[in-house]
């Protein structure tokens, strides 16, 4: 039925100081996450020396008899460049994550207090979150009088290199940048 959810912190116990460490580690492989078969730059010169031939050009033609460049000539041997754009654009991203912890207290005064550290690479290049957090817990009783503290601060970093244009996504870009167009690095 409809119930009650009460979300709870962790607290400190009575009792000699216990440290808990944990880690974790992961991967995510981008060429697992779909097939994507894009020309190589010989299907891509093929694709567009028959597309000129079918608009009634020659691709053979370097000028049209007009002298404007033909856009669909290419020269013999342009096809020796040969750009996967999506191993460019992707990796083989890791995850980690490390959480240290200590809690302990007295009949008193109770304490629980937790760093952790996560960072997760994207999948596109350049592309990552950090997150850095802290959290202090403290109880006190005193006669009848009792009180206590929740102190939780968090720190994140997203870094993102693409922008918010088609050509920016690298999976857009990946499938409409052409195979003879060279990498320049930025």
């Amino acid at each position: 039925g409809n119930g009650v959810i009460i979300i709870t912190t962790k607290r400190g116990k009575k009792g000699k100081p216990k440290f808990n460490f944990r880690a974790q580690y992961g991967t995510s492989d981008w060429e697992n996450a779909g097939d994507y078969d894009v020309m190589n730059s010989s299907e891509y010169l093929e694709y567009h020396r028959e597309a000129v031939f079918n608009a009634g050009g020659d691709p053979d033609l370097e000028f049209l008899p007009n002298g404007t460049r033909n856009a669909g000539y290419y020269p013999i041997g342009a096809d020796t460049l040969d750009t996967d754009w999506f191993d460019f654009a992707f990796q083989s991203a890791k995850t980690e994550q490390y959480d240290l912890s200590v809690s302990g207290g007295t009949d008193n005064t109770r304490y629980f207090i937790n760093g952790s550290y996560f960072l997760q690479e994207g999948m596109a290049r350049n592309t990552d979150l950090e997150r850095i957090s802290t959290r202090i817990n403290i109880d006190h009783n005193q006669e009848n009088v009792r009180f206590g503290t929740n102190i939780g601060i968090s720190r994140s970093v997203q870094h993102s290199r693409y922008g918010t244009t088609s050509f920016g996504d690298p999976l857009y870009g990946g499938n409409y940048l052409s195979p003879l167009r060279p990498i320049i690095a930025t």
